[in-house]
């Protein structure tokens, strides 16, 4: 949440309407509380705590944007299901991000710990509807496709397939 928090005042100072929802919880809350009281920013933060994870489908459903500005998370599950609700994306490039966030058509990606590019992906989303939508459409047939069990199947096996053949050399 730190570079989350970093970017907020920049995405409330351009879209003074934006309100923020963070799901989960951690050791950590009460601290960020305490920063987003002082960035005059918790009015426009919910804070939802736990939430159990067959409710999160019905909560992105609200969302017009998903941001994820982990520095590290393999292949966060999140950006997949924003993406089959058809939420586009907003997330720093790194680890298997890239392989659901495609810059400019499904989301927006911003180099790793750059700040200000991740507010201003959100703040591009913010301010186009059309935009979003067209992302959002665009993000959830990627997903559809791409993550479809019997595809993946197909390819893990095709991979094997290769993997166990001979080597020539």
């Amino acid at each position: 949440y730190e570079h989350l928090l970093a970017a907020m005042p920049r995405i409330a100072e351009a879209c003074p309407d934006v309100r923020f929802v963070w799901v989960g919880d951690g050791r950590n809350r009460r601290e960020y509380e305490a920063e987003l009281r002082r960035l005059h920013l918790r009015d426009h933060v919910h804070l939802t705590g736990l939430v159990d994870p067959s409710e999160i489908p019905r909560l992105m459903n609200g969302f017009d944007v998903l941001v994820h500005a982990s520095q590290w998370e393999g292949l966060a599950r999140s950006l997949v299901q924003a993406s089959l609700t058809a939420v586009p994306v907003v997330s720093f490039d790194n680890d298997g991000a890239p392989e659901v966030v495609q810059e400019g058509g499904t989301g927006r990606l911003a180099p790793l710990g750059d700040v200000y590019a991740l507010a201003n992906g959100v703040i591009d989303l913010a301010r186009d509807e059309a935009k979003r939508r067209e992302m959002g459409r665009a993000a959830r047939e990627f997903c559809l496709q791409r993550f479809d069990h019997e595809s993946m199947v197909d390819q893990i096996e095709a991979l094997y397939e290769r993997l166990a053949r001979p080597s020539c050399e």
